[in-house]
């Protein structure tokens, strides 16, 4: 079974944790995304790193200040989100099993910009582990 890890950078956190993928207003935009796609031998296939360039929005200072990306940064080396999506799809579509820290803020952030964009959401019916809930318990950090 392929494995897809990925990781987003965004322009903040949701107004509502709890609220659909759907609700789109809700969720931050994707300023930076990055996934690896490994084989069953857990060889690399594919590795994608991108800024995406805002479209229609800023990246608000402080979250510039936790992962070093400004709005002036993103339109001078962004990548459009369309093409960014679109290879994304692709890769999510191999693999069997997806893996993220914080899935559920990953993917819905993702998910929110798909569906902004008229893709269907990738996620639904996928399986996938959270590295976040996995290691709660030896960081000794739950309810926190």
């Amino acid at each position: 079974m392929k494995v897809l890890i990925f990781d987003v950078e965004t322009t903040g956190l949701p107004i509502e944790w709890e609220a659909s993928v759907y609700d789109v207003d809700n969720w931050p935009r994707v300023v930076q995304i990055a996934w690896q796609l490994y084989d069953e031998d857990k060889k690399l296939l594919k590795e994608y790193n991108f800024i995406i360039k805002p479209d229609g929005y800023v990246i608000p200072n402080q979250a510039s200040h936790i992962h070093n990306i400004t709005t002036a940064k993103a339109i001078e080396v962004g990548e459009d989100i369309d093409l960014v999506l679109k290879l994304f799809i692709n890769s999510v579509n191999q693999a069997g099993l997806l893996i993220a820290h914080n899935y559920k803020f990953d993917s819905n952030v993702i998910g929110a910009e798909l569906i902004r964009k008229g893709h269907l959401n990738v996620f639904e019916e996928k399986n996938y582990t959270c590295t976040m809930l996995e290691t709660i318990h030896f960081c000794k950090a739950e309810g926190k």
